[in-house]
């Protein structure tokens, strides 16, 4: 007899009682389950499943005890298991974060120890920084709220401690935001809300109002708009929105308002086509403006496309930001490359090919999202404009870095560290510039960076001996200080030891005559006119300017431009000042790459820009040039009487583009139209012109409308102890030894071969190293119109020679002589003019001779001796073809002697014959000591007359002669009128 298990009946019967259930309701079942507890062996499961299928028409699947168990151990259903049996189960709980709450931990857990590090020692704007982020991690990390708060609690106590105003704000703000959305807690959210109205409503910085913005943003939803808050925050908002002179500021507060007045037109079912509209307009304005942050913007429209997406005006909306989102994408690749490109040609000494290239990359990366890649650039392209000489430009790059950098503490409440470097950086410009008052500025920014980014022991010392070294050559520009300035300077002593400048303190006290104090006070035993004489004359004054700027009453800023040097003089307060800065950083960002041309060199020695102020002037200023008795002209600038930011608004950049091309215009470029359409379109130098114009904003930002550029910002401090001048006369520095290595004049020749390549390549020449060197006023001569030559004689025991200009407009003639004289007076002993007669200038007709005017060729070989390592100079010639040589013979044979020819200007008249002399014209004479003459064919490619060849294709050629010089001088001008056509 056989043994069957019970069990096993029981559940194939209880199986099919439920199939033919479930069959019976007549639902269309593609597969019924059935589980039971006990073990089925596999041939019985799939036995019973076959005869169901069969029978009912509808699969089965059977699950027995073993599936039971493998997927309770498998899914570890152990409280189920406990459910069901009715038994405690025991839960051992182990949380494992996961990569990003790991990072959050070990960054909480080292910020921890480092704030306790700094317990004992001074809080700095680091420190606050770094506790307001310990509340942020333990925010995110999902901490308790009595911790969360706890460590708030913390991070406010430390910015009170230091008075961290802005850090406060920062910390109520991000407070505020957890209070929304981690606790629910809108009351303790509107109560700092609420502190945050009080601290920043009345703020000159729109980013002030940004955190209450998004607050509002955040509240509106749950809370509804309150009437008095959101009043009081639109009308802030529209205080900055109408401060058209804050181009960024106040369309970003337009912005602002729009977001606001699409929240509420929502909630109210009102139209939002309008305003939609106004936000695609904005979106349109952006293009142009640095600080404006696009990112943020793109982003929310694109978020709340779900919400209003279906409504009139989004499509055209969205339109423009799928626009300026592929610009702006293109825009930073191409950005990145340039800044890269840029940085590895300034590492190469490629400063002209470096300003090309990190200029362009300035445009490009300037965008909120890659800041650091533009503070980079700004400072990279501030260091190629120093490197070539072009201190104003550099300078105006560089404060706009140092802005970015300061702006972060603005916006996120802390210093980027790079702005140390930076300030440093400018304190060595500004004495390469002389100005001292802002050398005083910088190094007074040094400690509040210390404070604001804990330094370290080690750092801070390294940058303490820098400033100790800055010290040092500061002293050289306070000892080279005019006598005169020092009764306006008498506490200057007193300002410089609250900066702990002691040397320059020490300088300072010996031009005041107080000997004895700096004996006493710096125990000093040597010689101290010794002492100081060696200092003034130390090493580092080569890099310094004659005379120091204390911008005492007038201030001049001085540079060179293509060879020209450009004085711009400032009469009148900050304003004045600021703008003279734009202006003399923008010439110099405009010509820096252009010294790579040969034809773009000015042959004029000065052009002076004059700055003032004027109660009738419009904005942004007016421009004329004015001509005085000498033939001189200048640029005379007036604006009116506003802070230098109210200048930089509509109509800025006309302005300075006018200004531009006037100062073309006197600097005689004689420019191509195609080399300036380069400078435009190859090398975008309007761009960052106008760039460095518009410093004005970074330097009020920095200093806050106030910059100390004056020694009156320093010294009219009554808080400062007076030195009273006991110096009775000014002191004169004993000279030192010449340089023995510098070749003399006689020593120098004239190249007979073309300038090297290197001479005019990408780096070799920088534009202080042209000089300009001509008596020849190019305008004024053309007005003037010279039409010939007469000679006269002046009888006695030694009777000379006079020449006499005949010019058809006498009165530019005489502004001409008078000019000459004004410069060098009635006798020219230096040969600063240069007469030169070029006979046999034709061989048909050999009689025929040049009269060439410009610089003399001693006077020309002594400039040459100095540093400067190219000259350019202008003639102007005139061709006499006369009948008979009577005339040029009595005129050479006088010379020769009485070793002297008298020059003077004359009236020429068609319809008279001769030349009268009139006393005006006698009492303008100049007396040369020199006359040259020189036969055509003898003029070599090495003499500077070269340039007065013109013209003269077949000179005359004495029989026999074979190759004369002049064949390689008629090769070079040959070339020359190739090159220009």
């Amino acid at each position: 007899m056989g043994l069957r298990d019970k069990r096993q009946k029981k559940w194939k019967q209880k199986a099919e009682d439920d199939v033919k259930k479930i069959a019976e309701t007549a639902r269309p079942y593609a597969l019924i389950y059935f589980i039971s507890n006990q073990a089925i062996r596999d041939k019985d499961r799939a036995d019973t499943e076959d005869s169901l299928k069969v029978k009912y028409g509808i699969a089965v699947r059977i699950l027995d005890r073993t599936w039971i168990v493998d997927k309770v151990v498998k899914h570890k259903r152990w409280q189920l298991v406990a459910d069901i049996l009715q038994f405690e189960l025991q839960h051992l709980t182990k949380v494992v974060p996961g990569p990003l709450d790991t990072e959050r931990l070990n960054d909480l857990d080292a910020l921890d120890k480092k704030i306790e590090q700094a317990a004992d020692g001074e809080v700095s704007l680091e420190v606050v920084e770094e506790s307001l982020q310990t509340a942020l991690l333990a925010r995110g990390l999902g901490r308790a709220r009595t911790e969360v708060d706890g460590r708030f609690d913390r991070a406010e106590r430390l910015a009170r401690s230091i008075d961290g105003d802005r850090q406060l704000q920062r910390i109520w703000y991000q407070r505020a935001l957890t209070a929304i959305w981690w606790f629910d807690d809108a009351k303790e959210a509107i109560r700092l809300c609420d502190a945050l109205s009080t601290a920043t409503l009345e703020s000159e910085w729109i980013w002030d109002l940004d955190k209450l913005v998004n607050l509002w943003l955040a509240l509106v939803p749950t809370q509804g708009p309150d009437p008095q808050r959101t009043s009081a925050l639109r009308k802030a908002l529209q205080q900055h929105a109408e401060d058209t002179t804050k181009e960024t500021s106040s369309l970003w507060a337009r912005t602002q308002l729009l977001l606001m007045d699409l929240v509420i037109a929502f909630q109210t079912k009102q139209d939002l086509e309008p305003v939609l509209s106004s936000l695609r307009d904005v979106l349109g304005d952006i293009r142009r403006l640095i600080e404006f942050p696009v990112g943020p913007i793109v982003k929310l429209l694109r978020e709340i496309g779900g919400t209003i997406g279906e409504f009139s005006g989004y499509d055209a909306l969205l339109d423009r930001i799928i626009e300026i989102e592929t610009e702006r994408h293109g825009e930073l690749a191409a950005g990145e490359l340039r800044l890269e490109r840029g940085l590895q040609k300034l590492d190469r000494k490629k400063f002209y090919g470096a300003i090309d290239d990190l200029a362009k990359a300035q445009f490009l990366l300037a965008k909120d999202e890659v800041r650091d890649e533009f503070i980079v650039a700004q400072a990279a392209v501030g260091v190629a404009y120093e490197s070539v000489g072009l201190l104003f430009a550099a300078r105006a790059n560089l404060v706009f870095a140092l802005d970015r950098c300061l702006y972060a503490h603005f916006k996120q409440g802390k210093i980027d560290p790079r702005a140390l470097p930076i300030v440093r950086k400018l304190a060595w410009l500004e004495l390469q510039l002389g100005r001292a008052p802002y050398v005083m500025a910088w190094v007074k920014w040094l400690p509040l960076l210390f404070r604001a980014l804990s330094i370290d022991e080690s750092k801070r010392e390294k940058i303490e001996d820098e400033v100790r070294a800055l010290d040092r050559v500061l002293g050289i520009l306070v000892l080279k200080t005019p006598y005169e300035s020092w009764a306006q300077l008498t506490r200057l002593p007193d300002v410089l030891h609250s900066l702990d400048l002691q040397m320059s303190r020490a300088a300072a006290l010996f031009m005041l005559g107080h000997d004895e104090l700096i004996r006493t006070q710096y125990s000093a035993e040597d010689d101290l006119e010794d002492f100081f004489n060696a200092w003034i004359y130390a090493q580092a004054a080569d890099d310094l300017p004659e005379s120091p700027s204390w911008h005492i009453g007038v201030a001049t800023m001085t540079t060179v431009v293509l060879g020209c040097r450009v004085d711009v003089i400032v009469r009148g307060g900050t304003t004045s000042a600021l703008l003279g800065e734009s202006i003399i950083s923008f010439l110099e960002a405009f010509y820096s790459t252009a010294v790579r041309s040969r034809e773009l060199i000015s042959p004029r020695a000065e052009l002076t820009i004059e700055v003032r102020q004027s109660d009738t002037a419009k904005l942004p200023f007016s421009l004329r040039a004015i001509e005085d008795e000498f033939g001189e002209t200048k640029l005379l600038l007036a604006h009116p009487i506003v802070p230098a930011t109210a200048l930089v608004g509509n109509g800025f950049q006309d302005a300075m583009f006018d200004l531009l091309a006037q100062v073309t215009a006197h600097l005689q470029l004689n420019i191509e139209r195609k080399v300036f359409e380069e400078l435009f379109s190859e090398h975008q130098a309007q761009d960052r012109a106008f760039h460095a114009a518009r410093s004005i904003l970074a330097v009020s930002n920095i200093f806050d409308q106030s910059p100390p550029g004056r020694a009156e910002d320093w010294v009219n401090d009554p808080a400062f102890a007076e030195y009273p001048l006991l110096r009775q006369v000014s002191w004169q520095p004993r000279p030192v030894a010449a340089d023995v290595s510098a070749p003399s004049a006689t020593e120098l020749t004239f190249a007979d071969e073309k300038p090297p390549e290197t001479l005019f390549g990408a780096d070799a020449l920088k534009h202080r190293d042209i000089e300009a060197i001509s008596p020849i006023n190019i305008p004024l001569w053309s007005r003037a119109g010279w039409t010939g030559v007469g000679i006269a004689t002046v009888s006695g025991e030694r009777p000379f020679p006079i020449m006499v200009l005949a010019f058809q407009d006498i009165d530019a003639g005489r502004k001409i002589f008078r000019g000459w004289r004004k410069y060098i007076g009635p006798f020219d002993r230096e040969g600063w003019i240069g007469v030169t007669v070029i006979t046999g200038i034709s061989r048909e007709r050999p009689l025929d001779y040049r009269v060439a005017i410009g610089v003399g060729e001693k006077f020309l070989l002594a400039k040459a001796a100095r540093s400067r390592r190219l000259v350019t100079t202008v003639y102007r010639m005139h061709d006499m073809t006369p009948a008979s040589a009577q005339n040029l013979g009595t005129l050479l044979k006088l010379y020769k002697q009485a070793g002297r020819i008298v020059l003077q200007p004359g009236n020429f008249k068609m319809a008279q014959p001769g030349i009268p002399l009139e006393q005006e014209d006698i009492d303008l004479e100049i007396e040369l000591s020199d006359l040259s003459v020189v036969p055509a064919w003898e003029v070599d490619a090495s003499s500077p007359l070269v340039s007065a060849m013109f013209g003269i294709d077949d000179p005359f050629v004495p029989a026999g002669v074979i190759d004369p010089p002049f064949a390689e001088v008629r090769r070079r001008l040959r070339e020359s009128k190739h090159r220009a056509t």
